[in-house]
């Protein structure tokens, strides 16, 4: 692995090239064209399937549509307790909620999981190529956007934990955008408070954010902290901080 000679940090950039050199002599165009081929397959077949896979699997699946029905009791004044088994999932109810009034809102409902998933993988891909060149950004996005059909459940319903995966993303993001700053800018502070907003609102509605969101962020942003000692550290140190008491906040 290569070295940051200025930062004395690692630099993934010349591993992920060296490492398309020796992919069995394959040029940059077949790198590059070979995932991409891939997954319009990917899409073809998803396509082809999508359809009778929603109204079978997903529409007459209890746990997929419950926040749903949840959803229009409350938008049309139907008040009472509400008793959920797992996890509450405030922040999904109160978005169906908000998004009852308006027309098509059931298609809305089918598609903001999935178009909040795909923003999310944008940011990350956009991230990891910042790190590690512009084919490991490729690679992240299409296997990130080519899951299986059980992975493909939760992006597509709002019953599972769709939520906590975006909330993982943008928080890696967030900790490697304040990493590379030179300073913390607006743009950066609010966007460290509006994820601690979402941090928290999510790990409230499911606890499982704060075990792979929450935790490993503040985890991750204090080691480098303690093994770097320099400005970018102390920039790590207070976005952690903001983020995190935000969240709890929230």
């Amino acid at each position: 692995m290569a070295h940051d000679a200025k930062m004395g940090r690692p630099n993934m950039v010349n591993e992920v090239r060296l490492d398309r050199r020796a992919a069995g002599g394959l040029t940059t165009l077949q790198l590059t064209a070979l995932p991409l081929l891939a997954f319009a397959v990917y899409l073809a077949a998803l396509a082809m399937h999508l359809p009778r896979w929603l109204s079978v699997d997903v529409n007459w699946n209890s746990d997929a549509i419950s926040y749903n029905i949840l959803a229009e009791t409350v938008a049309h004044g139907v008040h009472g307790p509400i008793w959920l088994a797992n996890a509450p999932w405030y922040h999904v109810l109160l978005l169906d909620t908000l998004t009852a009034p308006l027309p098509g809102h059931r298609a809305l409902w089918l598609l903001w999981p999935a178009a909040f998933y795909v923003a999310a993988v944008v940011v990350l891909a956009v991230t990891t190529a910042r790190l590690a060149g512009r084919w490991a950004g490729l690679m992240t996005g299409v296997l990130c956007l080519a899951p299986t059909a059980p992975t493909l459940y939760p992006i597509i319903t709002q019953a599972y934990h769709a939520l906590t995966a975006i909330d993982s993303m943008l928080l890696a993001a967030l900790l490697v955008a304040v990493t590379r700053a030179r300073r913390l800018d607006w743009q950066l502070s609010l966007a460290g408070v509006t994820l601690g907003l979402f941090s928290g609102l999510n790990a409230a509605s499911d606890g499982l954010g704060i075990l792979i969101a929450l935790a490993p962020f503040a985890a991750v942003a204090g080691t480098l902290a303690v093994v770097w000692r320099d400005r970018a550290s102390l920039r790590l140190v207070l976005s952690a901080t903001v983020v995190t008491a935000t969240a709890v906040v929230a």
